[in-house]
């Protein structure tokens, strides 16, 4: 009798303790630890930035501008070459894009960018990364200054992949440059991301491109022996299509992406080139 009792209890603890154990390794830490800062570098000049994780999975991004004076200072992330943030301001408000991005367990780097020209150096910065998208927002939000308006679009590190062709040939030899602008508004350039060396007489025909997406790519041509910059604008709008500057050569996760036809003919000083900062 007594070994039965015992037996049964020894059962009951075991229909107990079971389900604990497997409830427990569900909801084991599977993440990456908050890693962020807030701090100073030169202007267009990189930070790089490591960070670990328990597992594989989803991280968030986010950066912006933290110094004292307002309005000065854009950046973005990047992780393998994908632009994973980036900060913009309209009417004098910061704006902030936090992306994310499915990364392996272990060890991870993504660099922070500072992809203007501040007028009052250095570059000031805050930056916050995890797998947990509560923490990141608290942290800008903590850190941004008083002109931080808030959480503008999500950035999913996605990529588009677009052909490239020039309608006409080269009249000189030169160098064609596709740079990538990190938003619509204020029309930054921020990454010089394919250049070809042509010689006069040829073209790029049906050449396909891979970015990370969104992001707002544009086609510059300087003759050889030049120092100006001419922009070759496309025959075709991208992204939305209704011709806005917003949708202007504008590429988007899972948008439609035309191919980009221009014309060295067709070829626009860049002093001449409106809402664009370089």
């Amino acid at each position: 009798m007594i070994k039965r009792i015992f037996l049964g209890v020894l059962l009951a603890v075991a229909v107990v303790l079971l389900p604990a154990r497997a409830m427990n390794a569900r909801a084991a830490p599977a993440d990456c630890a908050l890693a962020a800062d807030t701090g100073s570098i030169d202007a267009l000049t990189s930070l790089t930035i490591p960070f670990n994780c328990a597992t594989t999975g989803t991280v968030f991004f986010a950066a912006c501008d933290s110094g004292g004076v307002a309005n000065d200072d854009l950046f973005t992330i990047t992780v393998n070459g994908a632009v994973v943030s980036s900060n913009r301001y309209e009417n004098d408000i910061e704006f902030v894009s936090m992306g994310s991005l499915q990364l392996p367990a272990g060890a991870n780097t993504a660099v922070l960018h500072s992809v203007n020209d501040t007028p009052f150096p250095p570059a000031t910065y805050s930056y916050a990364i995890s797998s947990n998208a509560a923490e990141v927002q608290a942290y800008v939000v903590e850190f941004c200054g008083a002109d931080f308006g808030g959480f503008n679009s999500t950035v999913t590190g996605c990529g588009a992949t677009f052909p490239v062709f020039t309608t006409d040939t080269a009249p000189t030899a030169g160098e064609l440059r596709l740079d990538i602008q990190f938003g619509s508004f204020n029309r930054e350039e921020g990454q010089t991301w394919r250049v070809w060396s042509l010689k006069a007489g040829e073209r790029v025909n049906n050449d396909p491109v891979s970015i990370s997406t969104p992001n707002y790519v544009r086609l510059w041509w300087k003759p050889a022996g030049g120092t100006q910059w001419f922009l070759l604008p496309s025959q075709y709008w991208t992204g939305a299509g209704d011709g806005t500057i917003k949708s202007e050569y504008g590429l988007a996760c899972g948008g439609a992406t035309p191919s980009y036809h221009t014309s060295f003919s067709r070829a626009i000083p860049d002093t001449n080139v409106p809402l664009l900062i370089r």
